[in-house]
Parts: C-alpha cells; sequence; structure tokens
C-alpha cells in the first residue's frame, strides 16, 4: 500500500515578498494620522445608521 505524499505550497509570494521594516511603517502611519486628523478638523462625515458614510459636509458650512 502506497502513503500519498503532500506536496508543500506552491505559493512562493510567503517567501519571495519582502518585509517592511517597522520604523518605515510607523512613519507612513504617524503622516496619515496627521493628515486624518486634519481633514476631520476641516470636514463632517454624514452617516445613516447602518449605512456607510453617504456624504461629507464642510464643518464651516454650518456656521453660515
Amino acid at each position: 500500500m502506497r502513503h500519498h505524499h503532500h506536496k508543500g505550497n506552491k505559493d512562493k509570494n510567503i517567501t519571495s515578498l519582502p518585509q517592511v521594516p517597522k520604523n518605515q511603517i510607523a512613519d507612513s502611519n504617524s503622516e496619515e494620522y496627521e493628515f486624518a486628523k486634519e481633514l476631520n478638523a476641516e470636514y463632517e462625515f454624514e452617516k445613516k445608521p447602518g449605512f456607510d458614510t453617504t456624504g461629507v459636509r464642510r464643518k464651516d458650512e454650518d456656521e453660515e
């Protein structure tokens, strides 16, 4: 009786894709965080319960 020899995973991406150093990830995330804070200060996202964001409104439009 023969035993079935299991062949390994043929997905070569696991072994060939380079890893990003943690210090580069932290720099890009901090820039994105600062940008997100600026957007949050200027815009308000309109959202209905149970749905994704449906619109964007400038916060200074409410003052007019």
